[in-house]
Formats: structure tokens, sequence, C-alpha cells
């Protein structure tokens, strides 16, 4: 049988076939714009307690452990969706993950607790179903440019998530919770765009293959890394939950546009930042860049929290959001890290770190019941952020002095 042309449509979708250097980046840029739309939707929820405490009269304390709990669903199905994906062959969760998540768009229509409740779990499930297969797609397309191709898809969810807090917050701004469904719209053009571009014809069966392999015997700790993304992420969930209802208890009404608006700044520095980090990771010791990006971020968040004004708040925003893009890095070294299987390693480094940075914010919601001020929650969120930057010094230490003991292996890393 003769082999399809090179230009032919049906060869755009034939997964089978060698990829050119610009359907690789054309199938990036379909999975990176699929993150941003998908948490697009898990970033409006938490910027919105206290609008819709308001509307609701649902207390903003049950309101924030809902935030915890939905967080921590959205989390904790994707290292069963990491593991799950090679049985599966195909991706899947790729195209469930968000049709379940423009579900949170239903909330503007109810004003039950367990209404809202099944509506944005359900999202949030869906959230989380799409980002191992997501990533893992990242990782093939991106061929041997994963450095730069896995933040450009991270950074699709910095994007979006910082984007739905503007999207959300504007949007209940201008017309309350009116035509909310509308939201909609962004999730039903990115199910088009991955039924186009052939990504439903994905195989993960060369991956399962391998199920069984560490692919650096090698190479650094992945519980390491896993340990020091939970503490940068717990950091983040905290900052992107309560931002918002801190600057509403400061300013008054506006600061639910003026906390969207710093979200977004924040999330959009982040994730530009991400690829500078990711760049200088290839030159410079990626634990020397984490450990002093999270001790630089301790004070500039600080000073954040006492802010007492619109501008101070955008403009530290801007300070602090480069500061808070080091994740990718540490997801990107998962890739090749020791330990698991690599889908089982792509499910933990997302899923699990951010499942375990879910917690404190429904311990942080049982705490705003009983009185405690957000503002305190927020400053004591530094505390990951210190443990972040000794645990990364730590590293670097032990690492450096392993090297001079066995070059052979340092050069692996």
């Amino acid at each position: 049988m003769p082999s399809r042309p090179v230009g032919s449509w049906r060869s755009v979708i034939d997964t089978h076939q060698p990829l050119s250097r610009g359907l690789r980046a054309w199938r990036l840029g379909i999975l990176t714009a699929g993150h941003l739309v998908v948490d697009l939707y898990g970033g409006l929820f938490a910027p919105l307690l206290p609008a819709i405490a308001a509307h609701t009269h649902i207390g903003l304390g049950r309101l924030a452990i809902l935030a915890g709990i939905s967080g921590a669903v959205a989390n904790g199905v994707q290292p069963p969706a990491g593991l799950l994906m090679h049985r599966l062959r195909k991706p899947v969760f790729l195209f469930l993950g968000p049709a379940l998540a423009v579900l949170i768009t239903g909330i503007g229509s109810t004003g039950s607790y367990w209404v809202i409740a099944l509506l944005v779990v359900s999202s949030y499930a869906g959230i989380g179903l799409f980002h191992p297969d997501g990533l893992l797609a990242a990782h093939g397309v991106s061929g041997d440019h994963e450095h730069i191709g896995v933040p450009v898809f991270l950074s699709g969810g910095f994007f979006g998530y910082s984007l739905g807090a503007l999207l959300g917050t504007a949007w209940v701004a201008r017309f309350g919770f009116d035509r909310f469904a509308l939201l909609a719209a962004p999730g039903v053009i990115v199910l088009a765009l991955f039924a186009v571009s052939g990504l439903f014809r994905l195989d993960h069966a060369a991956d399962s293959n391998r199920s069984g392999e560490t692919d650096n015997p090698d190479g650094r700790s992945f519980w390491l890394l896993f340990s020091l993304g939970s503490l940068i992420t717990m950091s983040i969930a905290l900052l992107y939950t309560f931002l918002t209802t801190h600057l509403v208890a400061v300013l008054g009404t506006k600061g639910l546009v003026v906390g969207g608006r710093a979200l977004f700044v924040i999330g959009s520095m982040s994730a530009l930042a991400s690829f500078v980090w990711g760049y200088l990771s290839r030159r410079l010791h990626p634990f020397v860049l984490i450990g002093l990006g999270q001790a630089a971020c301790i004070p500039v968040f600080v000073l954040l929290v006492r802010a007492r004004s619109p501008g101070a708040v955008l403009l530290l925003s801007t300070a602090l959001g480069p500061l808070l893009g080091f994740y990718p890095i540490v997801a990107t070294l998962a890739r090749t890290a020791r330990g698991l299987t690599r889908g089982a390693r792509s499910g933990m480094i997302v899923g699990g770190c951010w499942l375990i940075a879910s917690l404190p914010v429904s311990l942080c919601g049982w705490l705003i019941d009983r009185g405690v001020p957000v503002q305190t929650l927020l400053l004591g969120s530094m505390v990951p952020t210190a443990a972040a930057a000794v645990l990364a010094g730590l590293a670097y230490v032990r690492e450096n002095s392993n090297t001079r003991r066995n070059p052979v292996a340092g050069e692996s890393r």
C-alpha cells in the first residue's frame, strides 16, 4: 500500500507518521490552549467565594471548605488517571476532562449549596482527569525540546487559571451571575480543536511497554522533587484561594475586581517567567534557582498582603508573579527522576502535589468559620515557601557533594 502524501489532510492526523517540527508546534499549541481553557474553569470558583457567599447566603467558610474538597478531588483523580491512561491506550481523559470542566458555569443558576457542590466537584474532577493525559501528550509532541515544550504546556495552566480569576470576577461585577453559563463556550471550542488536530489518535502503548522502567537510575529522587513541588504549590493554592476574599475585606466591593486583576497579573507573570527559569535551569543548577526564588518570594508576599491600595496590590503582584514560576522546573525534572513509572510520575507530580496543596485550603475554611482572619492565614502560607527554600538548598548541597564523589552520575543529571 502506498504511503499517504505528506501534505494530505490524513497525514496531519496520523500520529504513527513522523511528526514535522511544524506539526509538533501545532499540536503543542492546541494542547496548551486546552490546558488554558480547562484551568480557566478551575480559576473561576475560588476568587468568587465572597460574591457567591453574598449571592447565595452560604457561609464563606463553608464555601472555602468546598474549594479545598474540590481541589482535592481534582488532584486526587490524577495519580490513578496517570496509571489508567496506559491501559486505555487512547487519550480518553483528554476529551472527558473539558466536557466535565464546563459544568462549573452552571453555578450561577442555583442557590443550593448541594447543587453548587455537585457542579463544582464534577467540574474539578474533569479538570483533574485532563492533566496527566495532557502532560504526557505534551512530552510526546515536544520531542527533544521538552525543556521548552513542557513549560509552554504548563504555562497554559497558569494563564488559564489566572484568566479565570480575571474573567469570573469581571463578569460577576458587570452582570452578576446572569448568563454565567455562556462561559461554557471556550470548552466546546477546545473539544472541537482536539478532534480536528488528531489528538484523539495518540497512542500510549509505546510508553506503557516501559511501565516498569525508571528512565534514569542515577537521576534525582522523585520523592525529593515531589516534596519540593508540594511545598511550592501549597503556598500558591492558598494565595489563589484567599487573596480576593482578603482584598474584599480590605478594599470593600471593589476588592473583587482588584483581586481578579491581581491574580491574573500573578499568573501571567509566573507563566512568562517559567520560560526564563526553564532556560536558566539548563545552565544553572535548578535547585539554586528554586531556593533563591522561594526565599525572595517571602518579603514580596508579605508586602502584598499588607498593601491597602489597588495600585500597590497590582504593583506587588507584578513583582510576586515571577517568583511563583518555579514549579514547572520541578515537573520537568520529575520526567527523568528515579522512582515510579513515567505515567505514575506524570500523575503524581501534577495531581499529587496539588492534592496535598488543597488540604490546607479546607483547613483554612474551617478556621475562617471560627474567626481566624484571612490575612493571618495568608501570611501563614509563607511557612511552606520558607520550607521549600530550605529543602532546595539542602538538596543542592547534597547533590553537589555526591557529584564530587561520583562525577559520572552527576553528568547523567
